[in-house]
């Protein structure tokens, strides 16, 4: 029969080289204090399964040797340092859960395989998920969504997606407006609001790390329009640029449409090019309405299509020709090399009226989604009804929503007829202004629409 272990005892227990022993306590069958050869002492409680009757060792805790000026035990629990006293505590409630009919030690094998699991899930994995079975379905940009996530969450995508907090996302969000990019805060904060919302609905994490995480900027809504001679420096400049972001400009100057919506255009979606009425069908998972958008298409628009070259079995007719499973990206760059082009042309204009070039500066604060809000007061400035001009921008808040109901015409005629205005206006700008006309600081963009 095994001794009565006593605190004693235990602290006096000696360390085999090369060998574990396994000192049995004689008061508590089951229970064993173990001494690892490096001298590191243990509690373990062995007992037989009930269900197939296999021996099963479950480890209470190291041992709590109390000193006089040590630390308190801890409390009782699985895993915590114990004393004698507390290990027999233990071990009797192990015995107990065992004569129920569990497995104590398998239930928390179980449970360290899950939790192993669940440090094994990273944020990459999660966003890979996130993106096949969610966003892919919901948002015509998921790539393009996907892409951003990872640029400005790199140094998150190896880590276990439970071990990031809201303290986390604070000083992500806050580390991007301090690079310059407060509106990409903005924009992350909706992304990942989004991905933990859906992650927290499988149960993939306990907590959704966004909730409470306010924008980190405030943003004004934007109201630059580029006037005509703007307008005419960004389409030179784009054709100075080329195939396929330059062309793929000139296409949103002349129709006004989504930058991401046009960079997805697909030669299957072009129909009738060579008839009285060529038209554009945008697919309804492309569009951001999520409603399939018939665009007429002007005779300029068609001549800029038709002399744009084609690859192979590539779909998209924007493509770099070097893949054909995703549209045209790399926006940010080839927007710089815009700017660039435009500077490079105010210079030389500058230089051949005497002026000195180095005061030029870049076209100011400006970006590509003013295209689209210049060509709608184009529209405006050019007569074209209100409502037409929602239409072609496939706007939702065109109409009210019982009229969105119940006025299901199309429009086809008189879309036509504004962007044919429209583009008619383009090419009388681009041919009538000069590169000097920025310089002239009494020119009226007005002046052109007037005349015609």
């Amino acid at each position: 029969m095994a001794d009565l272990l006593t605190t004693k005892t235990v602290e006096k227990l000696k360390a085999t080289p090369g060998k574990r022993r396994e000192v049995p306590d004689g008061l508590v069958p089951g229970l064993y204090c173990v001494v690892h050869s490096s001298g590191a002492k243990a509690w373990a409680f062995r007992y037989r399964r009930p269900v197939d009757g296999r021996p099963a060792k479950l480890t209470l805790g190291p041992v709590y040797i109390p000193t006089a000026d040590g630390p308190p035990a801890p409390e009782p629990a699985i895993g915590v340092p114990l004393g004698l006293a507390d290990a027999r505590r233990l071990a009797r409630d192990v015995r107990i859960s065992v004569d129920l009919g569990r497995d104590p030690a398998g239930e928390r094998k179980d449970d360290r395989a899950a939790r192993q699991a669940e440090l094994a899930e990273t944020f990459r994995d999660v966003l890979e998920e996130y993106v096949a079975r969610h966003a892919s379905k919901k948002n015509r940009s998921a790539l393009e969504t996907k892409r951003l996530i990872e640029v400005n969450c790199a140094t998150w995508l190896d880590r276990p997606v439970r071990s990031i907090a809201r303290r986390d996302v604070r000083d992500l969000l806050d580390s991007v407006v301090d690079r310059g990019s407060p509106v990409m805060a903005n924009r992350l904060r909706a992304y990942l609001g989004a991905l933990f919302s859906w992650a927290e609905g499988r149960e993939i994490v306990s907590e959704d790390p966004m909730r409470g995480v306010a924008n980190p900027t405030h943003e004004t809504p934007r109201d630059r329009v580029l006037d005509d001679v703007e307008l005419v420096e960004v389409w030179r400049a784009a054709k100075t640029l080329g195939y396929p972001y330059g062309a793929l400009v000139q296409l949103l100057i002349l129709t006004g449409q989504r930058r991401g919506e046009s960079a997805a255009m697909r030669w299957s979606d072009l129909q009738n090019l060579e008839g009285d009425e060529p038209i554009w069908i945008i697919p309804a998972e492309f569009t951001k309405t999520g409603k399939m958008h018939h665009l007429p298409l002007s005779p300029e628009v068609v001549s800029l299509i038709c002399e744009l070259p084609r690859f192979g079995e590539i779909p998209y007719v924007f493509t770099s020709g070097r893949t054909s499973d995703r549209p045209l990206s790399g926006w940010t760059k080839y927007k710089g090399r815009l700017d660039t082009e435009i500077l490079r042309r105010r210079r030389e204009a500058a230089g051949e009226t005497g002026q000195n070039s180095n005061d030029i500066e870049l076209m100011p604060d400006w970006t590509l989604h003013d295209l689209r809000r210049t060509v709608r007061t184009g529209f405006a400035r050019l007569g074209v009804a209100p409502h037409i001009g929602e239409r072609v921008l496939n706007h939702s808040s065109g109409s009210s929503r019982i009229a969105a109901i119940y006025d299901r015409y199309q429009y086809g005629p008189e879309q036509r007829q504004a962007l044919c205005t429209w583009a008619g206006h383009i090419v009388r700008i681009v041919s009538e202004r000069s590169l000097e006309d920025f310089l002239d600081k009494s020119f009226n963009p007005a002046d052109t629409l007037a005349k015609n």
